[in-house]
């Protein structure tokens, strides 16, 4: 059964769940509220402590995980490069939008966010088909909930996210299609949730490190000797929980439609 997913964020201690009424006059269904309850807890001083530690701790982790990541990218891409003969490597900067949501698990409603991303990459052809393309941007991502009395709350998780996308290049000669596909890292460097009463920080309720999938196609074209141009589309799949422990068994996964243009310059 789907239902109202409820601010996930962090209250102040003495906090009490708001007693609001609808629109109608009603109170909210017993499922919403025992689900705001749940999601949004109540911090006491003990528990303050018990957040800390629990934050150093998955600091490290982070490290170790980027860390590790990290060092499968550069292996991998050294290993292509050793093996591989490659032609004249192209640099690039792209701009978008993205339109972002999450999936639940058990299922909740939730709403898009339109973001934006921007970042830059860099292409390696490694034959007359296949090319490499590794990149760096930042992106918005995050989603909107229903707090159970009628009001929507927008959760905005920006990111810096590393891409190592595949390219297959048709052999077309001025315009030519493109598809690529490939795994993506992501580093949460904010979050924050847009309700009635403002923006509040939620970095509690959301991990640091968020692993997807990207398939996208597009067409590039030849505007000069050495600058081609491009435009695209792609979908981003999440692969990680991206909510933390304190969510309890809920679980959350960035997903997101890209509309992407930019411009490529040969070296």
């Amino acid at each position: 059964m789907t239902r109202d997913y409820c601010n996930i964020i962090k209250k102040k201690p003495g906090a009490s769940v708001p007693n609001k009424k609808s629109n109608h006059g009603l109170q909210p269904v017993d499922a919403d509220r025992g689900a705001f309850r749940t999601l949004v807890p109540l911090i006491t001083k003990s528990e303050k402590q018990k957040i800390k530690k629990y934050k150093l701790k998955k600091r490290k982790v982070t490290k170790l995980k980027i860390l590790a990541k990290i060092s499968i990218i550069v292996v991998a891409i050294a290993a292509i490069f050793s093996t591989q003969s490659f032609s004249q490597p192209k640099l690039g900067i792209e701009a978008g939008l993205n339109l972002s949501n999450s999936s639940f698990s058990p299922d909740l409603r939730s709403g898009s966010r339109t973001g934006i991303m921007i970042g830059g990459f860099a292409e390696f052809k490694v034959s007359p088909l296949f090319s490499i393309k590794p990149g760096l941007r930042y992106i918005m991502k995050g989603f909107s909930v229903g707090d159970g009395w009628g009001n929507q709350n927008t959760f905005k998780l920006n990111y810096i996210e590393a891409p190592v996308l595949l390219k297959v290049n048709f052999p077309v000669q001025q315009v030519k299609p493109y598809v690529e596909a490939g795994p993506t890292v992501a580093l949460r460097i904010s979050s924050t949730v847009e309700s009635i009463d403002g923006d509040v920080d939620a970095s509690e309720a959301f991990e640091t490190i968020d692993f997807g999938l990207y398939f996208g196609s597009g067409l590039d074209f030849r505007v000069a000797n050495n600058i081609e141009m491009f435009t695209g589309i792609g979908y981003s799949l999440g692969l990680s929980n991206t909510l933390s422990a304190i969510n309890g068994n809920i679980t959350g996964k960035n997903n997101g439609f890209k509309i992407i243009s930019g411009v490529k310059f040969d070296l």
